[in-house]
């Protein structure tokens, strides 16, 4: 464990990110001083297995790159639990998601990688008379030539950084995420998610002197979403020798002493990982 809690990622899985640093770890002599993949030298690696013809079958469009960049930029979404509208709530192993398909099936990738066999989409269409859908998405010229990138939008800003885009990735992790109104509960499947539980996973509610504690999987979680902490309450969550607790950062109210206490309560009962929302 480190010397401070670390910051829990809410953002959903990136696919691209883990076959780049995969990449990376097989050929490290592709890495550039950046930190990004050299091309031309992963094709002298690779030598003769690599196909360089361009004339092939396929369907090109103005566009397609963008919609590979959106299919693999991590969401930073969060699924609700809805138990009013639920059947068994705390005891069903079937789910009903409602939302963007692309959003959802995202959000689900870190909990749900490879325990799926199969989604079945539902279709946005109605198969009667009575069709209630918009199929009528016309945009107009100047619309289409600044999507395609045929006409300049916004002016070239020399001065700002080429690898802002990992900076702003890094910030996202220090903003507070959480909108106001949010019940206990959504948090806590929010966080499930984001740390690769399942949604059904059996989650029990537990009283540490007087504070609500949430145990994923016995004790092999703890989340505790308090707004005021206290050592007493650090000291008995650590005496459940828990793999992993999550507090919201707010808990701490600026305390860095009582989040030095912890990180050092939690690293000798062998927490592996001590995380603030």
């Amino acid at each position: 464990m480190s010397e401070a809690p670390e910051k829990l990622d809410l953002r959903s899985l990136d696919l691209s990110e883990e076959k780049r640093q995969e990449l990376l770890r097989i050929f490290p002599e592709i890495r550039t001083e950046g930190g990004k993949i050299d091309f031309d030298r992963l094709k002298l690696v690779l030598g003769e297995t690599v196909d360089v013809g361009k004339e092939r079958y396929g369907m090109h469009w103005p566009g397609k790159a963008d919609c590979f960049k959106t299919i693999q930029s991590p969401s930073m979404g969060t699924l609700r639990p809805c138990p009013k509208e639920s059947v068994n709530f705390d005891t069903t192993e079937n789910l009903i998601i409602e939302g963007d398909n692309l959003e959802v099936l995202k959000l689900l990738q870190k909990s749900y990688l490879g325990r799926v066999k199969m989604i079945y989409i539902d279709p946005p269409y109605n198969t009667g008379n009575d069709f209630i859908y918009p199929d009528n998405y016309s945009e107009s010229l100047q619309t289409y030539l600044e999507y395609t990138g045929q006409v300049d939008d916004q002016a070239w800003e020399a001065e700002v950084a080429h690898e802002s885009g990992a900076l702003v990735q890094q910030l996202e992790l220090y903003i507070d995420h959480i909108k106001e109104g949010r019940s206990n509960q959504d948090l806590l499947f929010e966080i499930l998610l984001k740390r690769g539980f399942p949604l059904t996973t059996p989650v029990e509610s537990l009283t540490l002197v007087g504070h609500d504690v949430f145990g994923v999987e016995g004790t092999m979680m703890l989340v505790c979403l308090e707004r005021e902490l206290s050592l007493e309450l650090i000291r008995a969550m650590a005496d459940l020798n828990p793999e992993c607790v999550v507090f919201l950062d707010e808990g701490f109210a600026g305390n860095d002493q009582l989040k030095t206490n912890a990180v050092q309560i939690f690293k000798t009962k062998g927490v592996a990982k001590f995380l603030t929302v």
